[in-house]
């Protein structure tokens, strides 16, 4: 499990994913980790295959987009954990990537998208669209690629 709260945020601060071998020089070594930690039991269990990784992305970005709309409600600023689809998001800007397919795919829907009618975002689109936007413009800012 990603490691999230005040320790989460002080083991990013301090780099200390980026001790684990093979993940010195990663921008983003927990979510490497946890990709490459998660893959054989993932797939020996649910058989995903190929599959694997776009759905690995799909959860990191649900995850921080509700990380970022929790963490707006006590820190008034939008800001959710970067993990591996914050490279594809900069390296495929104008063309389909992880975050942006959410979006488009939330957009199809609205109020009947499965994470809405679930409760997250306060079970709101419009407050899903607020945080998917603010946190847009986070990954827009972003430049350690």
């Amino acid at each position: 499990m990603l490691v999230i709260g005040e320790a989460g945020l002080e083991l990013r601060r301090t780099n200390a994913f980026n001790l684990l071998p093979g993940h010195e020089k990663h921008y983003v070594p927990q979510s490497e980790h946890l990709y490459s930690v998660l893959q054989p039991s993932a797939d020996d269990v649910l058989f995903l295959g190929k599959s694997y990784e776009a759905l690995f992305d799909r959860y990191e970005v649900l995850q921080a987009l509700v990380f970022a709309d929790l963490y707006e409600c006590k820190a008034h600023h939008i800001w959710g954990p970067i993990g591996r689809f914050g490279w594809k998001y900069a390296s495929l800007r104008g063309e389909r990537n992880p975050f942006t397919s959410i979006i488009e795919e939330a957009e199809k829907i609205k109020g009947g998208w499965p994470p809405i009618q679930a409760g997250l975002f306060r079970g709101s689109y419009d407050r899903f669209v607020e945080v998917a936007t603010q946190y847009n413009e986070l990954l827009k800012g972003l430049n350690w690629w």
